[in-house]
């Protein structure tokens, strides 16, 4: 299990359709990594509305580069959250590179960090099993 912290910097929306949420929209993430209070890493994602109706849903795909190797997130999430009261969603974890080359297993993660004031430092789990 990893265990760190993600500072995100302001995301930023590409409105690729009509003006408004519209599918294919893309929401770009970027973020510092910490762990155990000391900057490790970067995070980079991206996320693409998929669906509006009958929830909005957008497909993730977020690389948490940290010294020992790159691990790749995975996942859809619902937004709003499926339980309004929901902090934590789960994403895959299908591969990753150095240490985490044979990696797999699945992350929490905050739910709609998206929707968060920038610069809030947010928890985020790795549970990894070796495929």
């Amino acid at each position: 299990m990893i265990k760190l912290q993600i500072r995100p910097t302001a995301p930023q929306t590409v409105d690729n359709d009509a003006p408004g949420d519209s599918l294919g929209d893309t929401i770009y993430m970027t973020a510092l990594v910490f762990r155990n209070g000391e900057e490790v890493g970067l995070l980079g994602g991206e996320c693409t509305v998929v669906a509006l109706q009958p929830k909005r849903i957008t497909q993730c795909f977020t690389v948490f580069n940290l010294p020992e190797g790159q691990i790749m997130i995975s996942g859809q999430h619902l937004d709003p959250p499926a339980d309004p009261a929901e902090k934590v969603v789960l994403s895959a974890v299908p591969g990753g590179t150095g240490k985490y080359t044979a990696a797999a297993g699945y992350a929490e993660l905050p739910a709609a960090p998206h929707q968060l004031p920038p610069n809030q430092d947010l928890d985020v789990t790795i549970h990894l099993v070796r495929k």
